[in-house]
């Protein structure tokens, strides 16, 4: 990590934070100025639910898939065990998810739970926005984990799936490389997002009758969860800290515009981005 390369995402998230208080999206009393989504139609034990409910139907989904030989193959921890696990998994629990938020929706019409096609360029442009302040701090966090003596990985990437996915897409790249691409760039985005943001959020935003603390809870919820699940996607904490900013993005994204698919696109361009970048550097290590 070079000095030029923290300075110029400092600049640049300078430049952000100061648009953004500009444009009154952080000084204090923003998200009431701009108009709140309208939780009041479900009490918070109502709109948490749904992300329970959905988190236990990945778990149960995850443990049935685990079982199958036929589906994972000789070895659970393969590329193929991963691929079929993950991409079931967040088929089950995209079924369930989208399935209670079309429910939801008729109930609380603007509790921002309908989805727009006009969604999906917003929260790209919103990404592009958020994404040096991202960065930063994934930069200045691997850098403290260094300073007090943490090993960082020679390859450079943290998460074991993503490992696992490079390793796959070796020569060309197999079809459960590809596979666990699609589970990782759509799959969980839409997954995570309905838990964290539309769900857990919206639930703490409706007890407290405050909107930054149902953003700030459901980020560090969201970055702690990275951090502390499964071993074959555990992320070390420095990896976090910027899934957890990520988090914050999301967030406020989705109190400020009220559009269901667009922390949803934020959380797939990020995604997209960390594949993007590892098969580049890989390749460009590799020489190919």
């Amino acid at each position: 990590m070079t000095d030029w390369r923290v300075g110029v995402l400092g600049v640049a998230s300078v430049l952000v934070l100061v648009m953004l208080w500009a444009g009154d999206a952080i000084r204090p009393g923003s998200l009431q100025r701009s108009g709140e989504r309208d939780l009041k139609p479900f009490p918070w034990p109502i709109w948490l639910f749904p992300g329970l409910l959905t988190f236990a139907a990945l778990v149960l989904t995850a443990s049935a898939a685990s079982a199958w030989p036929w589906l994972v193959g000789p070895e659970a921890g393969s590329l193929r065990g991963q691929a079929a696990v993950m991409g079931a998994t967040y088929l089950v629990g995209g079924v369930v998810a989208l399935g209670l938020v079309y429910m939801m929706a008729h109930a609380a019409p603007n509790a921002g739970l309908k989805p727009l096609w006009s969604d999906l360029p917003i929260g790209l442009g919103l990404f592009v926005l958020a994404l040096p302040v991202v960065l930063l701090s994934g930069e200045l966090a691997a850098r403290m984990h260094a300073g007090i003596g943490g090993a960082l990985p020679t390859d450079g990437v943290a998460h074991p799936t993503l490992s696992l996915m490079l390793q796959g897409m070796q020569g060309g790249g197999s079809a459960w490389a590809w596979a666990l691409v699609a589970a990782a760039v759509v799959g969980a985005p839409l997954v995570e997002e309905l838990i964290y943001r539309v769900f857990l959020q919206s639930s703490i935003s409706r007890a407290t009758g405050l909107p930054w603390g149902g953003i700030l809870v459901a980020a560090i919820v969201f970055a702690v969860a990275h951090a502390v699940g499964p071993a074959e996607q555990r992320v070390p904490w420095y990896a976090a800290v910027p899934i957890g900013v990520l988090g914050l993005a999301c967030g406020l994204a989705y109190e400020r515009t009220k559009r269901l698919l667009v922390p949803i696109t934020m959380h797939a361009c990020f995604n997209a981005m960390n594949v993007a970048m590892a098969l580049w550097a890989t390749g460009a290590a590799s020489g190919g």
